[in-house]
């Protein structure tokens, strides 16, 4: 399941762009499935426009939004529609709806990257934190979910250079030219499982 985008998207012109950037629709964003283990049928893609905004890292939340969007690109990227640098003493800040509350069963949130410090809230209710820009993590938001009217913010912070991996990315270039990356870069999606589910797997071989 995927839901629906309703908003016009350009790319920021200048960059440069490959056929697949070209021929992009911001409402089939990485539409695969994006576990390899562990497939399920009842899942959503949160992929697609969502609203943004940049403020000052004092700031606890955004007093508007500037505008939207496309996850899971960075706002560092053409494919964003953004096209802006991320300063170490800036916050973004993400914000969307979410589905209704699936009775019966446990609504897991998904992200399979964010760099670098996520802070995620739905409905107002501080769900938890992540730290580190590669590698997946997930929350239960099934306690903060209503019948209807849900609100999904994230507040992500990114220092680049601080104590952090931070691989070719620089506040300021030399050397290389790479551009730094902030905020959500891979596939944000929600899975509604059963009260007892299978969160992971461990495998042993006798070699």
């Amino acid at each position: 399941m995927t839901l629906p985008v309703m908003a016009e998207w350009q790319p920021v012109k200048g960059g440069m762009m490959t056929k697949w950037g070209t021929e992009l629709k911001a409402d089939a964003v990485w539409q695969e499935y994006p576990r390899p283990q562990m497939e399920r049928g009842d899942w959503t893609n949160l992929n697609g426009l969502w609203d943004y905004s940049v403020t000052p890292k004092a700031e606890q939340t955004p007093a508007q939004w500037t505008g939207q969007i496309l996850v899971p690109f960075c706002p560092e990227s053409s494919l964003s529609g953004v096209g802006r640098l991320i300063e170490p003493t800036e916050a973004l800040w993400y914000k969307r709806p979410l589905p209704a509350l699936v009775k019966g069963k446990r609504t897991l949130l998904n992200f399979e990257a964010v760099d670098y410090t996520t802070t995620v809230w739905v409905n107002g209710e501080r769900i938890g934190s992540h730290t580190g820009g590669f590698t997946p993590f997930s929350f239960d938001i099934t306690p903060a979910l209503k019948e209807s009217g849900n609100e999904l913010v994230i507040r992500v912070d990114d220092a680049t250079q601080a104590l952090q991996l931070h691989g070719k990315q620089k506040l300021k270039n030399e050397g290389i030219w790479y551009t730094r990356v902030t905020g959500i870069w891979q596939t944000v999606w929600l899975e509604n499982v059963s009260e007892r589910f299978i969160q992971d797997l461990d495998f042993t071989t006798d070699i």
